[in-house]
């Protein structure tokens, strides 16, 4: 039975400030320049699940205008608002109150606070739940404009270089490469001409706990698209700085009770929005690639 002891207390509003310290310092995607975050979803009015919201460029301003005359004003351009729209989503855990008495047990038997782990075990929760999401979304509906077809063959060199020329000189501001973990291995396998690794990372002795690419950090996630052929293609993503969004509102926390059941549980909603920019100030392109190989 995981009902609620005499001894066993749980006080929502400590969680909740836990919550938010380890979301304070939550990374997505390695803390990659490629994803912005905000945590202020929360303000929007009338806030509730499927409501379509426009999404700000967040932290970002205005392109500059280029010569302006004399004696005229400049044009007023909103640089925070997009013409982009998207709908809100709901994500959320339920913790039996079993778990909880676990929790605090496991705790006191390492000197720790029993709200810190739990706090730090919804950030992790959560930023598992984004970066899922994140990866989908960078996908879903990508312009065949951006997507090289390089499915006659694994990884190569050359097809990474030419997923980056669909950005044309916009191409330097790559800023994230997310790939299955079976194109991950491919790439190691990569050497120049004198049999040395192109890829650098740990494994191979060439420094950095971050794998790059072409100077590019990468990130391995077997939630990258695999598909069901055979032999299976793989869609290794390319994504330029602040190409995607994650706007989410701060998690809330609250015990739960079946008196029928004679149970407790805490519950955790947060509302979010993972989201790819179609355009950003100052570029021409979008700012999401896919190379497909095998």
């Amino acid at each position: 039975m995981s009902s609620m002891g005499t001894g066993d207390v749980f006080a929502p509003q400590v969680a909740v400030d836990s919550i938010v310290e380890g979301l304070a310092g939550a990374i997505v995607l390695y803390g990659s320049p490629a994803v912005v975050v905000a945590s202020n979803l929360g303000e929007v009015a009338g806030l509730k699940v499927n409501k379509l919201v426009d999404i700000p460029y967040f932290g970002m301003i205005p392109e500059f205008q280029i010569d302006v005359p004399e004696n005229v004003g400049l044009v007023s351009e909103k640089g925070t608002e997009t013409s982009e729209q998207a709908r809100v989503r709901q994500a959320g855990v339920k913790v039996e109150w079993s778990e909880w008495v676990q929790l605090q047990q496991s705790a006191r038997s390492r000197n720790l606070d029993p709200y810190v782990l739990f706090g730090n075990m919804i950030t992790q929760r959560f930023t598992q739940a984004c970066e899922k999401e994140l990866i989908k979304v960078a996908r879903d509906s990508l312009s065949a404009d951006y997507i090289n077809d390089a499915s006659s063959d694994t990884i190569t060199w050359d097809s990474i270089v030419d997923v980056r020329g669909k950005f044309g000189d916009e191409a330097k501001d790559v800023a994230l490469i997310s790939c299955h973990s079976k194109v991950k291995r491919d790439l190691l396998k990569l050497k120049d001409g004198n049999d040395r690794p192109l890829m650098v990372d740990a494994m191979n002795g060439a420094g950095g706990d971050i794998p790059r690419v072409q100077g590019v950090t990468l990130y391995e996630s077997d939630l990258n698209y695999k598909s069901s052929a055979n032999p299976a293609l793989y869609d290794t993503l390319v994504m330029m700085r602040n190409s995607l969004a994650l706007w989410h509102s701060m998690p809330t926390v609250e015990i739960k009770r079946d008196a029928t059941a004679n149970t407790n549980s805490i519950i955790s909603w947060f509302f979010y929005i993972p989201y790819r920019y179609n355009k950003l100030p100052g570029r021409t392109r979008g700012g999401v690639g896919i190379n497909r190989t095998r």
